[in-house]
């Protein structure tokens, strides 16, 4: 959701705890707000 700018739907999954926006991607260690950074998801940052 952060990488594809969505943020209403980013909001619903934090929201109903099926989210967790300080776990890190165990792949290159990003939060979903590096993921909207680099996406240039600017609705999500």
């Amino acid at each position: 959701a952060a990488a594809g700018n969505r943020p209403s739907t980013l909001l619903i999954l934090i929201a109903e705890g099926f989210a967790d926006y300080e776990e890190r991607n165990y792949t290159n260690h990003w939060v979903p707000l590096h993921e909207a950074a680099f996406h240039n998801s600017t609705a999500c940052v």
